[in-house]
């Protein structure tokens, strides 16, 4: 399953979610719901159970009143890489604030592997991704491009 975990820094933080797709939790796609959190406090939230339609990238995620969290995203069942079978793995990282992202970004591939799958979110309207100085596509707040890297340099 594709999740998250919000975790509360203060004592009634004050947590709003936009979620990109519906949650297990019965939350709708684009449809914020509010939580309020105390320090050490949890907010699971995991993505529906159909097929197509569980990827949570694009959500948003905002702590009030200047209030500090920690966010947690990855998915509890995948395979790594994808073409390994019956490989499950648990693969969970920090996610970090929008306001330390970069604009530009080197990316390598893998060492042994003819190529990579590279995910963009963008996190303002009107985000153009270039690649190897060529347009790939422009996306919208929270809209993704995902697309191969090959080992040859080409994508």
């Amino acid at each position: 399953l594709v999740a998250f975990l919000v975790v509360a820094i203060d004592d009634n933080t004050i947590v709003e979610v936009t979620p990109s797709v519906a949650t297990a939790g019965g939350h709708s796609a684009g449809h914020t719901f509010t939580v309020t959190l105390n320090a050490g406090q949890t907010l699971p939230v995991k993505s529906n159970y159909i097929l197509f339609d569980r990827d949570l990238s694009g959500t948003r995620v905002v702590a009030k009143d200047g209030k500090k969290i920690a966010l947690f995203n990855g998915n509890t069942l995948t395979c790594i890489p994808g073409d390994m079978g019956k490989g499950h793995d648990h693969i969970f990282e920090q996610a970090i604030p929008i306001d330390t992202w970069g604009r530009q970004f080197a990316v390598t591939g893998s060492e042994g592997r003819y190529r990579d799958l590279v995910k963009i979110t963008a996190a303002a309207d009107n985000d153009t991704i270039w690649c190897n100085n060529t347009y790939m596509t422009t996306l919208n707040a929270g809209q993704s491009h995902t697309f191969w890297l090959y080992a040859s340099g080409g994508y």
